[in-house]
């Protein structure tokens, strides 16, 4: 987790598991905004339910101070990288299907595969009425 220290007029930000690197910049504390991204990567695959694996859909990862969009590649595999610990919601559409939307949590320790996403067949009512060129309802017909 990184760490940070306002010495003075100074801040000094260092993160631990990257050799222990430190900034130092003079800045002023009323204007501090940092922003640290972590190196951690959510992946997995999407199916589409009777079509399997599925290239060149949008997955949207949103989470900690991110909102990114990937596209599923060969096999619908996606992976998104740059990613700090916290909890990430995951969002795939697509015509003809259920949207999927769930969210995951990333602890930072490893790699986090999802597994597969599976999207179902969106069902859909339909109402009306059946008639034949006479006007008339077939059997069983209401």
């Amino acid at each position: 987790m990184p760490r940070f220290a306002l010495i003075a007029a100074s801040i000094a930000v260092a993160t631990a598991g990257c050799n222990d690197s430190v900034v130092q910049q003079v800045v002023n504390p009323d204007e501090l905004n940092i922003t640290i991204n972590g190196d951690g990567v959510i992946s997995g695959t999407v199916e589409l339910d009777g079509l399997g694996p599925c290239e060149g859909l949008t997955v949207r990862l949103a989470g900690p101070a991110l909102a990114t969009d990937t596209t599923t590649a060969a096999g619908g595999a996606f992976e998104v990288g740059g990613l700090a610990p916290g909890a990430y919601q995951i969002q795939v559409a697509a015509d003809g299907y259920e949207p999927f939307n769930e969210t995951v949590v990333y602890d930072g320790k490893a790699p986090l595969d999802t597994g597969a996403l599976s999207l179902g067949v969106e069902t859909v009512p339909v109402a009306g009425s059946v008639a034949l060129d006479d006007g008339a309802s077939p059997a069983g017909a209401a």
